[in-house]
């Protein structure tokens, strides 16, 4: 089951800046933690679902997968700052998808608040 997670203004997200991003992954009942060791992870920043990605992250390439309320259930985002540099302030869309095959699925996707930094 893929979980809305939004990244509001109050996260302070801004352009310009490095930002982990940490999303807990449960199984389908919504409450167990997923167990994601060896999983292939994508996550990817657009303007909006059907958008090329502005930028994506991998596993070992901006992906790691750690411990959060259960075993390898986190994966930890890092967008650095050169990432987000050429973005506009404003609303964007994104998604954490398991990328194995066949067990390719959206685990978790919502929108992006970024900010302007004034760097």
């Amino acid at each position: 089951m893929a979980v809305r997670f939004n990244i509001s203004a109050d996260r302070h997200f801004f352009i310009g800046t490095d930002q982990p991003i940490e999303i807990d992954v449960t199984q389908s009942d919504g409450s167990t933690p997923q167990v994601m060791t060896g999983w292939a992870l994508t996550w990817e920043l657009q303007d909006s679902p059907a958008d090329s990605p502005h930028f994506s992250k991998t596993v070992g390439s901006g992906i790691s997968i750690g411990n959060g309320s259960g075993t390898d259930d986190r994966a930890t985002i890092t967008v650095a700052d050169t990432d987000t540099e050429s973005l506009e302030p404003g609303l964007y869309y994104h998604q954490l998808r398991r990328t194995d095959a066949g067990s390719e699925r959206v685990l978790s996707f919502g929108t992006v608040v970024l900010l302007e930094s004034g760097l």
